[in-house]
């Protein structure tokens, strides 16, 4: 291949940091090369399939994202936009034409991003960090299809913004007298840690000796501070609360503290995410040190699709997962994401206890060095004949643009699937799974390709099509005797896990005998379940499950009806997705209308983007704007009317009307078709605002002998979700817990 610079080279203005999501105007300054441009030559400027820059326009100058291009040579120029321009992972891009004449070495093209000149307000950039964003310009100089890389790119550092909220994270369970550590973090309105962020904020919480009052930002902190050195001072349950002088308020997830050493201690982890390695942006060291001190996770995996991946990046791999591991702090897991498709078993996450492993990969599809082809293992079963009878190596079916097949399950490879990640909620996936009644517990990752495992928020909906990632990532906790690999990965094999949305939401079900989340029983009789929560958030549910019907709900429908009219509100929830498939997402823009009654107040519920939520309201007519992807988003109403009041609800998926009357004293649940699409409606306490919860229950309604899976699905008011593993109950022979 002839010299890159021979192509040309090009210069970018401004070449300073820009904040993520914001909008400006960028100028790319290309000098044609040796070759110069014939007559349908074209130059292309493509992006990473995980960016989510504002997808441009070329003929609304007053109007965001336009983009310009001017020459100084006997040519005219042509702007187009195209989802494939190029290979994964720089598939998208503009393509700039040259017709009516051609360009000499020398002449010069400005293609200005975010054009201003006539009043348009600039282009918006990705809403996440990166520490090299490459403006990659590709050449074609005789208009063949062939394009080569134009070198060096310019690249410019996105970095966190100012700053819109305040989060602090502590551990979950800590013994009296132990000392302990807290994150503080100021994030942008994308979730990014804020690199200006300078305030000092106080820090308060009851029985925790060594916190300090106030701890001030600089910006070398980068929007991160750790506080170590803290002791609980007695028993109980705590939160610290954090303020800083511009009014943010946090308050950190719950810590139960105990008299003497627990066990087993709840960790958190974020096992699923890929970097630059593959089709994500960062570096392998970036990710995992983002995991350690931005995310505060107790342990990461990596999980790059395989047939992306050099033996090159597999060795550097192996190395930094070695060197970032530290047992009692940070315990990191090697792997990679099997990514066959579909009908091959689908997507399923390997995780290895040890550290040296061989690579088997679906194929070579993105890899040049076919040389090791013949250790690929294809279709699914082949892998699983491969690794068959190794107590070292875990599968993890789950859902990303493939989804798994479960007819490929193996009981001895797979103890958990994931059913929730940045793509979305799966729990289409959970109850297949337990309908071919197959005993797995349920963890969460966030599929994070935007280099911030467990911190991963939504990107942005593009102006055209939809963004690849659609809700906040997920955590996996575990029950874990101590936070060494060994120990996980024991308690993992268990199913003494649980999954939430991102939240460090507290979760614990156990029967009095000692039997916990995971375990299987058997006995003559149901088993006593107690369930204790502690949220985030105010808790607006707790469903307990067995299988895929719920059997109880907190609070009881029945309950919430008994108060008075204006002491509750009524929840409309819509969750699901359209498909199984790439194109899942469920687009449920809709109205709601009232006869004979009115709304009195409109509160969004777990809307995901900032162009999503409540666009319109009067006390007769609601309308919003909402996508899920299996996730629920809704409205949370306060109401004046009585049993003769209507609602008219009208979407894409679904339209109905209900009265109050047929709503009362129940849990409405209506399928829209797709996949667990559905609308849900109940009434919900006005007044209750209950973060801390416990349940004791036992399972009145008849066994159906084996298996009988209970678990419990906890919804917030913020509409962070968490799903505990199920418990397995088989009503034959004697009382036993396995």
């Amino acid at each position: 291949m002839p010299n890159p610079q021979a192509y040309g080279r090009a210069t970018l203005e401004p070449a300073g940091p820009i904040w993520a999501g914001s909008a400006g105007c960028w100028l790319l300054t290309i000098v044609i090369g040796d070759h110069g441009l014939d007559d349908g030559g074209a130059i292309a400027l493509v992006r990473r399939d995980i960016s989510d820059w504002e997808i441009p326009q070329f003929d609304r100058p007053r109007e965001s994202g336009y983009v310009t291009a001017e020459t100084d040579g006997p040519a005219r120029l042509r702007l187009t936009y195209s989802q494939s321009v190029y290979v994964r992972p720089w598939r998208a891009g503009i393509v700039l034409e040259v017709y009516d004449g051609a360009l000499a070495p020398g002449n010069v093209i400005w293609m200005r991003l975010g054009d201003t000149r006539q009043g348009g307000p600039g282009m918006r950039a990705q809403t996440f960090p990166e520490r090299a964003y490459e403006f990659k310009l590709l050449v074609d100089p005789f208009g063949t299809g062939q394009y080569y890389p134009l070198e060096p790119a310019p690249v410019v550092p996105i970095i966190g913004g100012p700053a819109e909220l305040l989060q602090v994270v502590a551990p979950s369970i800590v013994a009296e007298g132990e000392t302990f550590s807290i994150h503080v973090r100021a994030l942008d309105s994308y979730g990014n840690p804020s690199s200006t962020y300078q305030q000092p904020v106080q820090l308060r919480a009851e029985g925790i000796a060594g916190l300090p009052d106030q701890v001030t930002f600089s910006t070398a902190d980068q929007g991160v501070l750790r506080v170590d050195g803290l002791r609980v001072e007695q028993p109980g349950r705590m939160r610290v609360s954090a303020q800083d002088a511009a009014g943010r308020r946090a308050e950190s997830n719950p810590i139960l503290a105990t008299a003497e050493p627990a066990s087993p201690r709840l960790f958190w982890g974020d096992l699923h995410g890929q970097t630059g390695e593959t089709i994500g942006t960062g570096s392998i060291e970036e990710y995992l040190r983002f995991g350690r001190d931005v995310a505060a996770l107790d342990f990461i995996g990596w999980q790059g699709n395989d047939f992306q991946i050099s033996n090159k990046d597999w060795e550097n791999i192996q190395r930094r997962i070695q060197d970032y591991h530290q047992p009692g702090r940070y315990v990191t897991f090697l792997g990679y994401e099997w990514s066959g498709l579909t009908p091959a078993g689908g997507d399923h996450n390997l995780h290895f206890l040890g550290d040296r492993e061989p690579l088997h990969r679906s194929s070579h599809w993105l890899v040049a060095d076919k040389s090791d082809e013949a250790g690929d293992r294809y279709p699914l079963s082949a892998l699983l004949t491969e690794l068959r009878g190794r107590a070292d190596v875990m599968l993890v079916p789950h859902v990303g643009g493939r989804h798994a097949n479960l007819d490929t399950y193996d009981a001895e490879l797979m103890p958990v699937l994931e059913l929730h990640s940045h793509h979305g909620t799966f729990e289409w996936l959970a109850y297949d799974a337990l309908r071919r009644g197959l005993r797995v517990g349920f963890i969460a990752g966030s599929d994070d390709h935007t280099c911030r495992p467990g911190l991963s928020f939504p990107t942005r909906e593009a102006s055209r099509g939809l963004a690849s990632f659609d809700v906040r990532g997920g955590l996996t906790a575990v029950y874990a005797d101590k936070l060494t690999r060994d120990a996980l990965w024991t308690a993992i094999h268990r199913r003494h896990v649980y999954a939430t949305t991102g939240e460090r939401i507290a979760l614990n079900v156990r029967t009095p005998e000692g039997a916990m989340m995971g375990d299987a029983l058997r006995g003559p009789a149901a088993p006593w379940l107690k369930v204790e929560v502690s949220g985030t958030a105010p808790i607006i549910s707790v469903e307990i499950m067995r299988g895929t019907d719920v059997i109880q709900r907190w609070p009881a429908p029945e309950q919430v009806a008994a108060l008075p009219l204006d002491q509750r509100r009524l929840a409309i929830l819509w969750s699901g997705v359209r498909v199984r498939g790439r194109s899942k997402k469920a687009r449920w823009d809709g109205t709601l209308t009232i006869e004979n009654g009115s709304f009195q107040r409109v509160e969004p519920f777990a809307f995901d983007r900032p162009d999503e939520g409540v666009t319109r309201q009067s006390t007769q007519l609601l309308t919003w704007r909402s996508t899920t992807s299996g996730d629920p988003d809704g409205i949370l109403i306060e109401l004046e009317g009585g049993p003769a009041t209507r609602l008219r609800f009208a979407s894409q998926p679904i339209g109905f009307t209900l009265s109050l009357d047929d709503i009362d004293g129940r849990l409405i649940s209506l399928d829209a078709g797709g996949v667990n699409l559905r609308v849900q409606l109940f009434w919900t306490p006005c007044l209750t605002a209950v973060s801390d919860l416990a349940l004791t229950f036992q399972d009145t309604h008849p066994l159906v002998g084996a298996p009988n899976d209970y678990w419990v699905r906890v919804l917030q008011m913020d509409g962070h979700m968490a799903w505990s593993s199920p418990l397995f109950f088989d009503q034959t022979g004697e009382a036993l817990c396995d």
